[in-house]
This record gives structure tokens, C-alpha cells and sequence, in this order.
């Protein structure tokens, strides 16, 4: 379960109304609960395999608070599409995927699990993206150490990827996080 907090210079009743809005629009079975629970007023939704619920109340000296929550419905496994984003060599499993459209950029965020060493997954990586016609337009690598890690940002038409490479140690597997932004969509 993820939770966040949030103000607003909005009242409770416009912020209600916002989410409960907004979360019809964005649903083919528009299942959006309203709920009255004592001061605050829930507004849910199932999305996928997910829950989504605002919890909202009336703040002290006006506008609205309350809090943001996703959590993952029982028994649904959750829809891991990487699709869109060069896959990383050494067998990594794309293990997390999040995607937003705001403001007219796209964005897919996908993290990635491998066994292979810091340093011979981002070499390959590198060479993987290149070959496809990503031009390199940033590097940045941490202080040398035992594994490698580092940051780069890669350009195509009107699409940037950012690529993290690191190591959980606990765990002796490379991390690689990407995130795809398409500009114009």
C-alpha cells in the first residue's frame, strides 16, 4: 500500500467532487464509491489490481486534507508491461511499471532485476540502445567503488530515456531503473 498526504486551498466538498469526477472519467465501469465516514468523506475506485481511496475532511481555517491511497486488491496479480522500452541484456526481469501522461509528456517507468555485474550490464546496455539509434546526452557515475553506479540520458526523435544503474547488495542483483518520457503525446 502507498499513502500520501495532501492539503488543498479547496473544500472538502470540491475536492470530493474532483475525485469523484475525475475517477468516473477515467473508468469504463465508472465504480466510484462515495462514502460519508464521520468528518471525512472516501472516494474509491478499483483500477486494475489496484484500490485507489481519498480520504477527505475539512482542514482547520479552511480548504480541504486528507490522504491518497493505492493498494493492491487480494488474489489480482498486477499487469507488468515493459513494452515500449529496450529491454536491458543478462536476462533482466522487469519487475515494477508505472505510467503517467501529464502535460503532454508521456512517461513509462519500468525497473528492472539482473544477476550480471553493474558495470557489464550498463556497458551492454549502452551498446544496446546505441545500436537502436539512442544518442547518449549525459552521463554521470558515482565515486568509484566495488560496483559501478551510474545515471545516463539517452535522446530519440522526441523521446528521452533515463537509465539508474545500481547494486542491492542485500539481495546481489543489479537494479536498473528507466523511465521513457515521449514529449507531444
Amino acid at each position: 500500500m502507498r499513502v500520501q498526504s495532501f492539503e488543498s486551498k479547496a473544500s472538502k466538498e470540491e475536492v470530493v467532487a474532483f475525485y469523484a469526477s475525475h475517477w468516473r472519467a477515467g473508468s469504463a465501469d465508472s465504480q466510484v464509491a462515495v462514502t460519508p465516514a464521520g468528518a471525512d468523506t472516501l472516494v474509491g475506485r478499483p483500477h486494475g489490481p489496484f484500490y485507489l481511496m481519498a480520504k477527505v475532511r475539512a482542514a482547520d481555517g479552511g480548504g480541504a486534507q486528507g490522504t491518497l491511497s493505492v493498494s493492491q486488491v487480494e488474489g489480482i496479480a498486477p499487469r507488468i508491461d515493459a513494452s515500449g522500452i529496450p529491454v536491458p541484456a543478462n536476462g533482466a526481469q522487469a519487475v515494477n511499471v508505472v505510467e503517467s501522461n501529464d502535460a503532454g509528456k508521456r512517461n513509462k517507468q519500468v525497473i528492472w532485476l539482473t544477476k550480471g555485474s553493474s558495470a557489464t550490464v550498463a556497458a551492454q546496455y549502452h551498446s544496446t540502445l546505441t545500436r537502436a539509434g539512442w544518442a547518449l546526452l549525459q552521463e554521470q557515475s558515482a565515486p568509484a567503488s566495488k560496483e559501478t553506479a551510474l545515471v545516463r540520458m539517452y535522446s530519440k526523435d522526441k523521446r528521452q530515456l533515463d537509465v539508474v544503474i545500481g547494486v542491492d547488495t542485500q539481495r546481489a542483483v543489479t537494479v536498473i531503473n528507466t523511465s521513457l518520457v515521449t514529449f507531444g503525446s
